[in-house]
């Protein structure tokens, strides 16, 4: 296997050591649910509605790719059981970040 000499042939910038990649995840401030319920003009899906897709979509993936008896898009166990809608609440909110987050750790 071939590895660029530093981060620059990577395609990743110059200037930084290949050992500091990847970076810590960067503190992020928390979401507030006005603005996850946020649905760009001619959009289809809010931010949550997003984040909810792509962490639904995310469980699927490694359930197949991992477990023995792979769960379907409808046998995933959804935050508060809704695979359809969302509940407007930082709360919920909340729960879906976690577990999007979820979907990479286990």
């Amino acid at each position: 296997m071939v590895v660029p000499a530093d981060n620059h042939q990577a395609g990743l910038g110059s200037g930084r050591d290949t050992k500091q990649c990847p970076q810590p995840p960067t503190p992020r401030r928390g979401l507030r649910i006005d603005e996850a319920l946020f649905v760009p003009y001619g959009g289809y899906r809010s931010t949550l509605g997003t984040l909810k897709h792509i962490a639904g979509w995310s469980h699927v993936y490694r359930s197949y790719a991992f477990q023995r008896q792979p769960k379907h898009w409808a046998q995933i166990d959804w935050p508060r059981g809704l695979r359809e809608t969302v509940e407007s609440s930082q709360s919920y909110l909340d729960e879906v970040i976690g577990w999007a987050e979820a979907a990479h750790h286990n």
